[in-house]
């Protein structure tokens, strides 16, 4: 079967296999949707196919808007829990139902900034947890532009930060040590 071609080596490839004659050939870059050109070893040459437009007929949309789409996505809806990405997601009160996508990013580039505003890959210190964490919440709002800053923000980014001081560096921080910070959080 072949649609709508334009390119002169695909029409010339597809003509010659399928011995099409000229008229043929110039009419491989004029379909329109629903016109295509059919062929199989029964047939000498191929036949030209048209299908009408159903959903034109029946004024049925082809397109939808992100509100239509988001209303149309019905999988995760009782799904919630299995959006948190991380284990230590577990552990935060405002994470035990969802995670919200966009927080989670803010959180993560906040997380990013303040990692590397304290801590290097080489660090072993943990006086520098003992630190950044009682003064989180200040530093999250010395990075943040026009966004809010609530509990569930930062939360998130105490999940963020830990992964990373966890991750990327030498301190070495334990999981009941991250576990109850964040469930006092």
């Amino acid at each position: 079967m072949a649609f709508r071609l334009v390119e002169a080596t695909d029409k010339q490839i597809l003509a010659d296999s399928t011995g099409m004659d000229e008229v043929q050939i110039k009419r491989l870059s004029k379909l329109k949707p629903g016109e295509a050109f059919f062929f199989f070893n029964k047939l000498e040459e191929p036949e030209e196919i048209k299908t009408e437009d159903y959903r034109l007929q029946n004024n049925i949309q082809i397109t939808l808007s992100d509100e239509g789409i988001k209303k149309l996505s019905t999988y995760w809806k009782d799904k919630q829990d299995k959006l948190r990405p991380y284990p230590e997601c577990s552990y935060v009160k405002y994470c035990h139902v969802t995670c919200e996508y966009g927080r989670r990013m803010l959180a993560k580039e906040v997380s990013r900034r303040i990692f590397n505003q304290y801590f290097k890959k080489d660090s072993k210190d943990f006086e520098i947890i003992k630190k950044v964490i009682p003064k989180l919440r200040s530093l999250i709002r010395a990075e943040l532009n026009d966004e809010a800053l609530d509990d569930e923000l930062v939360a998130c980014v105490k999940v963020q930060l830990f992964r990373r001081i966890k991750y990327h560096t030498s301190i070495k921080i334990h999981d009941v040590t991250i576990q109850k910070n964040l469930e006092n959080t």
